[in-house]
């Protein structure tokens, strides 16, 4: 059987459009609504996130109530980076840290000795405050 130009021209928007239609089902399919479980499982985890955050941020460790999270405290503590033991190399891999900007932190450190603070980072030149906000999560002293 031999089609005309005009019906292989239908024949093709047909298949296109079934193609087409079949592939936005499915991806409305996986975009569906969070169940009720995968809500209360999402705000579980933001609040040991938070958990986390905030005892790496005063330096205590996990009590018995919680040890579950004394993995998760002692992974984000290996994450982060000890500025004044940190070289060159390591401290490039701090956003908004370049070749110039670790240089005159080592510089400034050897000059002054240890950082004590975020604010004694604020005496490096090119340091201010939104790069001290970008390397908060990432620097103990």
């Amino acid at each position: 059987m031999r089609l005309t130009t005009q019906e292989r021209r239908v024949v093709t928007f047909l298949v296109i459009t079934l193609f087409v239609s079949g592939g936005i089902r499915l991806v409305q399919s996986y975009r569906s609504v969070p169940t009720a479980q995968q809500q209360f499982t999402d705000s579980l985890l933001v609040a040991r996130a938070t958990q986390v955050d905030s005892l790496v941020k005063t330096h205590q460790a996990p009590t018995s109530k919680t040890p579950a999270l004394a993995p998760m405290v002692n992974q984000r503590v290996s994450l982060q980076l000890n500025i004044n033991t940190a070289d060159r190399e390591s401290l490039m891999e701090l956003p908004r840290i370049g070749p110039a900007m670790s240089k005159r932190i080592i510089a400034h450190r050897e000059k002054n000795g240890y950082f004590k603070s975020f604010e004694d980072l604020l005496k490096v030149k090119g340091i201010g405050p939104a790069t001290i906000q970008k390397l908060k999560p990432f620097i103990y002293f």
